[in-house]
């Protein structure tokens, strides 16, 4: 049975190339296409994939309080963070999104840091440099960034390679 991804992204043009690409790979591929999807994948209600491709920048779910997401409709951290909580560290990450990797470690850093304090009471040390960040993310978070517009397909589809390895 091949690996599957999942991906959670509203640019219908961006999710549709990326579940071509991944599937001619011989990943499977499912996405979530509403917020009922959502709410169960954050829940922890719907596992069994090996990678969570997540888009940072998405509108806010039905019922969610605005104070509870963010500006910008930047959803992404929010999900993460609850996600997290719900599911632990078992499922590896990918922020992908349009902003860039410095925004996105950040973002990634501020759920890891949610998520820290929600299972142990306190926040993580802060990292010295975005190397640490980068590495402390990947370490304890399982968690990976890569900004779209800095991202060819084909360096995409290496870094599920590299996350998850071969289908």
């Amino acid at each position: 049975m091949s690996k599957r991804v999942l991906i959670h992204d509203d640019e219908q043009h961006t999710l549709e190339y990326h579940v071509r690409l991944l599937r001619e790979d011989g990943y499977g591929v499912d996405f979530i296409e509403d917020d009922a999807r959502a709410h169960r994948v954050m829940t922890g209600s719907d596992r069994g994939h090996a990678l969570l491709v997540l888009d940072m920048m998405m509108p806010a779910p039905i019922g969610v309080p605005a104070i509870e997401t963010e500006s910008n409709n930047r959803t992404g951290r929010w999900f993460l963070r609850e996600y997290r909580k719900a599911c632990d560290v078992a499922t590896p990450v990918l922020l992908y999104s349009r902003l860039g990797e410095q925004e996105l470690l950040i973002a990634g850093w501020q759920a890891y840091e949610g998520w820290h304090f929600h299972g142990r009471g306190a926040t993580p040390k802060p990292p010295t440099d975005e190397a640490e960040r980068k590495q402390r993310l990947r370490d304890g978070f399982k968690v990976q960034v890569a900004a779209k517009k800095e991202c060819d397909p084909h360096k995409f589809l290496r870094l599920v390679q590299e996350i998850i390895g071969r289908p």
